[in-house]
């Protein structure tokens, strides 16, 4: 008879399936630098290379604490020539944030409009870096899939 490719210490496929994505979506052990990394997209535009980096799991209230959170970010910026970087933070309460975290000044006035209409976005009142724009975003339909065509068309303009 042949095996089934699943032993005793894996049990069955539902079983196995999910300690696969609970381990996928532990972050516990890695850096801020390690997120960003994770699960980006990135384009280039007029303004330069612009990153956007989806981090699932710790609130945006977790993220920002985070320990070595302005230095892994800085790192990252330098190590991977970002001209812009927007984070979206979803929580796996499926709370929802958007960070500007750098290139706040090509951020225009319209553009935030623009986006703050269609992302519903409500200023974050936490702690956060100074030079960061920080929202809660409170249409959690537009995931990243939506927000980098709608940064890209306003910041090639």
């Amino acid at each position: 008879r042949p095996s089934s490719g699943i032993n005793a210490e894996y049990g069955d496929k539902d079983s196995l399936f999910k300690k696969v994505e609970k381990a996928k979506t532990n972050i516990a052990n890695l850096s801020v630098y390690d997120l960003l990394r994770k699960d980006y997209k990135t384009f280039s535009s007029t303004v330069g290379h612009i990153y956007i980096a989806s981090i699932f799991g710790p609130s945006i209230d977790e993220f920002l604490r985070m320990n070595e959170l302005q230095a892994d970010t800085d790192r990252f910026i330098r190590d991977y020539k970002v001209d812009v970087l927007v984070i979206m933070v979803r929580s796996d309460k499926f709370d929802l944030a958007l960070i500007v975290a750098h290139g706040c000044e090509y951020m225009k006035n319209d553009c935030l409009a623009d986006l703050t209409a269609k992302l519903q976005l409500t200023k974050y009142t936490g702690d956060s870096p100074d030079n960061w724009l920080v929202f809660n975003q409170l249409n959690v339909k537009c995931s990243r899939k939506v927000v980098l065509p709608l940064l890209k068309s306003w910041l090639e303009n």
